[in-house]
């Protein structure tokens, strides 16, 4: 009983460390509430890294930024009965997670993947735990929804997307980006000039894509069908006046047989393209169906070139274990199309899909 006394006291010490920390002052003291976990993590904003701390307790998880050298600013207050915890839709983002929930949502990158898997499942754990001891109050545990404006979504990296994901129009310095809320996709001012009604911002109108306003406005009259609130049917609104070009019918149809994220695909990743006398090219590359699209970002919906494989020769440059380079050769090319993997587990991986893709047609 003196232990089990003396767990509970620094359990209470802990709770009481953080909350001195906080400026924003907050009473964090609850019964059954322990701290789990702290530490910090970059959430990938907008534009660049953002340094953030992040302290899990065992029913909630506080997003803080640092003010001076020991206090915090809490910026959301996030429960983790209304959470879910992901891992990156590629192997590639070795470090990164998103956390989704009802308020806040964002894309998180540790220093290393040992410490991202590290904060999946202790994350995941604890939500488990929470959602559990819900339930005993409630009969059943809570389910989260994870339906089109019901929650936040992460916003995608502007440094990931180079053209309009609704209709590849590119990106530059009079065409900005904008953000769709409802669903955190990149599109252009002609592809977001819609409002609509998002749940999880207590019905507020938000400037929303094309495809979310076409979904949320179909799912509002399908469920207000004989009742429907004149007050919230109002938010939804266009806002386009002039005629949208939908520039993704303009492209060949070999650049977008697929995007960046489908599903289904034999490998996906960073390579360096290595060119003579040219500065080595960062590219996002997808294998699929023998043929090899290339991105330039790893969310754009449209590939800028595509290489079919079929017949191709592949081979390993130089040393595997320190350069990491392989190319594709062919006897129609003038020199073959080398690449540079960001690690030799990559580069392994990418040799054993090229081979099987190239070997295939020769059965």
């Amino acid at each position: 009983h003196i232990n089990e006394s003396m767990k509970e006291g620094e359990k209470f010490q802990e709770v009481l460390r953080i909350q001195s920390m906080i400026v924003n002052h907050k009473d964090l003291i609850k019964p059954g509430r322990f701290l789990v976990k702290e530490g910090s993590l970059q959430k990938m904003s907008r534009k660049e890294l953002q340094q953030r701390i992040f302290i899990l307790f065992t029913d909630t998880l506080l997003y803080c930024s640092s003010v001076g050298q020991t206090q915090l600013k809490l910026i959301h207050d996030l429960p983790l009965t209304e959470m879910v915890v992901q891992y990156p839709e590629f192997e590639d983002m070795t470090s990164e997670f998103s956390i989704v929930s009802k308020k806040r949502s964002f894309y998180l990158k540790a220093s290393s993947t040992k410490e991202r898997d590290e904060w999946v499942k202790t994350l995941q754990e604890c939500i488990e735990e929470a959602k559990k001891k819900m339930g005993t109050f409630t009969k059943e545990p809570p389910v989260m929804v994870m339906d089109l404006g019901d929650v936040a979504p992460p916003w995608i990296p502007d440094s990931r997307v180079t053209m309009c994901q609704s209709c590849t129009q590119v990106f530059n310095i009079y065409k900005r980006r904008h953000h769709c809320r409802a669903c955190g996709k990149v599109v252009c001012s002609d592809c977001s000039s819609f409002e609509a009604p998002l749940k999880f911002m207590d019905y507020e109108a938000l400037r929303v894509c094309e495809e979310c306003f076409v979904k949320l406005l179909t799912r509002f009259n399908e469920i207000h069908f004989e009742n429907k609130n004149e007050e919230i049917h109002a938010k939804f609104k266009k806002k386009t006046k002039k005629q949208k070009v939908d520039r993704k019918k303009l492209l060949p149809s070999t650049l977008t047989e697929i995007d960046a994220h489908e599903e289904g695909i034999q490998i996906s990743g960073f390579l360096k393209l290595v060119r003579r006398g040219q500065k080595d090219k960062r590219c996002w590359f997808v294998l699929k169906d023998h043929v090899l699209y290339k991105y330039k970002a790893s969310s754009d919906p449209a590939a800028k070139t595509t290489t079919p494989i079929l017949g191709y020769g592949v081979e390993v440059l130089g040393n595997l274990e320190e350069d990491f380079m392989f190319a594709l050769t062919h006897a129609g090319l003038k020199e073959p199309l080398t690449y540079k993997a960001e690690s030799k587990t990559s580069a392994e991986r990418w040799l054993d899909c090229l081979k099987k893709a190239t070997e295939l047609a020769q059965l």
